[in-house]
């Protein structure tokens, strides 16, 4: 059985125990397995049911990573203004969160997606 497929079968198990926070982790590890192989458009699609279900059990770091990730996936994809929403929506909860490394990530992505626009001095 592959990975993704017991993946797969995890977190049908996770949904069936009401197990949000092991349905979100399950959700961004498929996420991470489709992005890995260069299906980025699975991958948006569990990062966004995984940014769902972080809504609901209140993680903030856990909506921060998914963010990111969907940032990430867009990024792959060259849809860099989607890519900057959800890198902008990260920096804010990393700003909230008064978390300087998250901040710092964040500030990152979004340096590297505006060089690829150049747009330099956002980038800087």
């Amino acid at each position: 059985m592959s990975k993704t497929a017991l993946l797969l079968k995890e977190l049908e198990q996770a949904r069936r125990e009401k197990n949000q926070k092991a349905e979100h982790l399950l959700q961004s590890e498929l996420g991470k397995e489709f992005f890995s192989s260069g299906d980025f458009f699975h991958a948006i699609k569990f990062y966004n049911d995984a940014l769902d279900t972080a809504h609901r059990v209140g993680g903030r770091k856990a909506e921060y990573t998914t963010l990111s990730h969907l940032g990430n996936a867009y990024a792959e994809l060259n849809e860099l203004q989607d890519a900057i929403n959800y890198y902008n929506q990260a920096l804010a909860i990393a700003r909230q969160s008064n978390d300087h490394d998250l901040e710092g990530n964040a500030l990152s992505n979004l340096g590297n997606v505006s060089a690829e626009l150049n747009d330099l001095p956002k980038a800087i």
